[in-house]
C-alpha cells in the first residue's frame, strides 16, 4: 500500500478521535445540572458506627411513619362523627343505590364474592355483624363493630383491602356514636364490567 495513503488514513483516523473527544467535551459541558444527593459518611469503622447508622436509620423511619400515619384511637375519641356534608353525600349515593333496577344474576354473583371477602376479614377487623344488598351496579348494606374503638381500628383496613370483586368503598359514619355496637352504612361500587 502507498505511505501517502496510510498516513492521510492515520492523520484521519487521528483527527476523528480528536474531534470526538472535543465533541464530546463541549456537549458534556452543556448537560443539564445533575441532582447531587448528599450522603453523609461516618468514617469510623466498627460496631459504634455501625450502630450509630442503625439508630439514626430507626428514628429516620419512626419520623416519616408519625408524620403520615393518623393517631391512634383513644377511649375519649375513637372516631370523630360523619359531618353534614358527609352524610349527605352518603345519602345520595345510597338513594342512587336503591333507584337502580334490580338484576339478579348480576346481584348474587358480587354478593358472594363480597360476603366471602367480609366474612374473611370478620375475626381480624372485629366485624360482629354485617349486611349487603345488591342491585345492578352497587351493593349497600351495614357494618356493625361492637364499639366505635373497635371499627376504628379496622376500618382503613377494609377500605384499602383488595375485594374478589373489585370495588369502590364508602362508608357512611353516623352523625353521632355511643359506647355500644357501631354500625356504620357502607356502599360497594364495583369496577364497571364486573
Amino acid at each position: 500500500m502507498n505511505r501517502a495513503v496510510m498516513a492521510a488514513a492515520g492523520a484521519g483516523l487521528v483527527a476523528g478521535v480528536v474531534g470526538s473527544v472535543i465533541g464530546n467535551a463541549w456537549l458534556g459541558s452543556r448537560r443539564a445540572p445533575e441532582t447531587v444527593t448528599y450522603v453523609p459518611t461516618i468514617r469510623e469503622e466498627g460496631a459504634q458506627a455501625q450502630q450509630a447508622v442503625a439508630a439514626l436509620a430507626l428514628a429516620s423511619a419512626s419520623q416519616r411513619k408519625q408524620a403520615v400515619s393518623p393517631p391512634l384511637p383513644t377511649p375519649a375519641q375513637p372516631l370523630p362523627p360523619g359531618s353534614e356534608r358527609e352524610v349527605r353525600v352518603f345519602s345520595d349515593a345510597l338513594a342512587k343505590h336503591e333507584r337502580e333496577p334490580e338484576n339478579p344474576t348480576w346481584a348474587a354473583r358480587v354478593k358472594r364474592g363480597l360476603s366471602a371477602d367480609l366474612e374473611k376479614l370478620s375475626a381480624d377487623a372485629k366485624i360482629s355483624h354485617f349486611e349487603l344488598k345488591c342491585r345492578s351496579e352497587s351493593c349497600a348494606g351495614v357494618i356493625e363493630w361492637p364499639s366505635p374503638v373497635a371499627a376504628r381500628m379496622s376500618m382503613d383496613g377494609l377500605l384499602h383491602n383488595q375485594y374478589t370483586i373489585n370495588s369502590a368503598i364508602r362508608f357512611g359514619l353516623p352523625g353521632r356514636f355511643d359506647d355500644g355496637p357501631y354500625r356504620v352504612g357502607v356502599i360497594f361500587r364495583p369496577a364497571p364490567g364486573t
